[in-house]
């Protein structure tokens, strides 16, 4: 079983979890994810101009172009929240093809069925 542990060091599990509760994590993580990603590829850029030397330079921009293509989900752990909020077919502010979107990753086929019933 999976569990959430809350800012107090509660851990509940995350299918006793409230819909709100769930949207707002879900938003949180987002938020986390689109930030450590920035953050990650802001170190590089400042490495970038202290480089010397054409390998250097190489080295530094292949991994700038490595983690842009790295998805938003490698930035966050995401995967459980995301899969309960799926299998709830839980409507959110954000609607979930957005965050998938966001997040890039598929979406859930639990949504996909739901959407074409």
């Amino acid at each position: 079983m999976n569990y959430w542990q809350t800012i107090d060091g509660k851990r509940i599990a995350i299918v006793d979890l409230t819909n709100d509760h769930l949207r707002s994590i879900i938003k949180m993580l987002t938020k986390q994810g689109v930030a450590a990603k920035e953050e990650k590829l802001i170190r590089l850029m400042e490495r970038l101009d202290r480089c010397r030397g054409d390998k250097a330079l190489k080295d530094v921009t292949d991994e700038i172009d490595r983690i842009e293509a790295l998805p938003l989900a490698e930035f966050t752990r995401y995967s459980s929240i995301f899969n309960e909020a799926a299998r709830r077919k839980l409507k959110s502010v954000t609607p979930m093809e957005e965050l998938c979107e966001i997040m890039e990753v598929p979406v859930p086929k639990e949504l996909v069925a739901h959407e074409s019933s």
